[in-house]
């Protein structure tokens, strides 16, 4: 009779596998950075924000022509339609505010292409940077390896490669800013979270939450952050683009009602009722109202809950992210990337789990990370939205379990 394998064989194996898959997969991606050079349709807005700054034109950043007449040079005569749609005669096409110029503006010195391939790979850094703040943020219950893998399997990582989208570095930002909180430097991880004064959406969304904990260094943290990092801009290219982006961002604001607008790719509140209601009055309130009910919710659920280093803290945290999420006003697929952080923070508690829990987390995760491609994949996307009912039922998961972890510690 053959004698059972030892455990720590297993684990052993275990141990060696994970960071190889890891490994392999980094390395297929890093191969595959040339890929956004050939589908750079997002990418080369972005660029051309930096653009404008590396060529001197900082002070004009949002002139409609100039940015046309970069796309030229760079397509040489001819700019693809998918590049130059109607809408951006009016507006250009970098709608940052002008801080963001900056970080595109070290990569726009690049070519198109080559710059391109510079932020696949940097996407691919920030993605094994990240599973490395989450091995500390989840006590080492989830390796560097295995969150490597969470974050490179999850489809939208894949969406941010290819399109050249910066929701990588969205997700850095919060992740670095938690694992700073968590060992008390909330001072600078505001001033991390000020950084987002270059992405206003994703300052609303997660502004609220050291309002609710009454993490007041935090809170002025993210003004001295977001301070400097306007006056720095100031300094070097004026307040004209500033201005510019106050009327830019009114149509910004607006630009749902503008020809062109991809409706399927909304993900958060007002993008679901949008779908279901059509652009107007309705789906504005119902979907607002939405979004109220969710952050209302998570905020009677996580206040109090502040505990850096517990599995109450870190399933609070995450209660509160997805929640950020629902209520950002702006939400592409691509900007689903939170959602793997929130993956790995259950990943790291299914072993606490009872055999019930166990089934359901895992339902949940695998609908996660199908939703997003089978929505690509079928006729129903507008009638159900499967990335929105993922995002609720991750908010929901953590929800639950914010509400039974702190009944079991009363």
């Amino acid at each position: 009779m053959t004698e059972p394998q030892p455990q720590h064989s297993w684990r052993f194996r275990q141990a060696l596998l994970l960071p190889a898959l890891a490994i392999a997969v980094l390395t297929a991606y890093f191969f595959l950075s040339n890929l956004p050079g050939r589908y750079d349709k997002d990418w080369v807005h972005l660029w051309t924000g930096g653009k404008m700054v590396v060529t001197g034109h900082g002070s004009d950043l949002y002139n409609p022509q100039l940015h046309h007449e970069i796309l030229l040079e760079t397509y040489a005569g001819e700019v693809p339609e998918e590049v130059w749609p109607l809408r951006n005669q009016r507006l250009g096409v970098f709608f940052y505010p002008p801080p963001a110029a900056f970080y595109y503006a070290a990569i726009a010195w690049l070519p198109r292409g080559v710059g391109c391939g510079v932020n696949a790979c940097l996407c691919v850094v920030f993605a094994a940077w990240n599973a490395w703040l989450l091995r500390d943020l989840t006590g080492g219950k989830v390796s560097w390896a295995a969150g490597t893998l969470v974050i490179l399997a999850f489809p939208p990582f894949f969406a941010n490669y290819a399109l050249g989208q910066n929701a990588m570095l969205s997700m850095t930002v919060v992740v670095t800013a938690w694992w700073l909180a968590e060992r008390d430097r909330e001072l600078l991880a505001g001033m991390l979270i000020g950084l987002f004064v270059c992405k206003p959406n994703w300052l609303a969304a997660v502004g609220w939450i050291p309002l609710v904990h009454g993490r007041w260094r935090l809170l002025a943290g993210i003004a001295a952050g977001g301070a400097a990092t306007i006056l720095a801009t100031v300094a070097v290219i004026g307040t004209e683009p500033f201005i510019a982006y106050v009327d830019l961002f009114r149509q910004v604001a607006a630009m749902h009602e503008l020809p062109g607008y991809v409706l399927r790719l909304k993900c958060s509140s007002l993008g679901m009722f949008r779908k279901w209601f059509g652009v107007g009055h309705t789906a504005d309130v119902l979907g607002w109202g939405c979004a109220g009910l969710v952050g209302l919710i998570t905020v009677w659920l996580v206040r109090g809950r502040w505990k850096p280093g517990t599995v109450e803290g870190r399933t609070a945290m995450a209660c509160c992210l997805m929640a950020a999420l629902w209520v950002n006003p702006h939400l592409n697929d691509y900007d689903l990337m939170l959602m793997a952080a929130g993956a790995a923070v259950m990943v790291a508690d299914f072993g606490s789990l009872a055999r019930r829990s166990k089934c359901i987390a895992v339902a949940v995760l695998l609908f996660c990370y199908a939703a997003d491609p089978w929505d690509h994949s079928w006729s129903l996307a507008n009638v159900l939205p499967l990335p929105s009912f993922a995002l609720l039922a991750m908010w929901a998961w953590f929800a639950v379990r914010t509400s039974r972890i702190a009944r079991t510690a009363a």
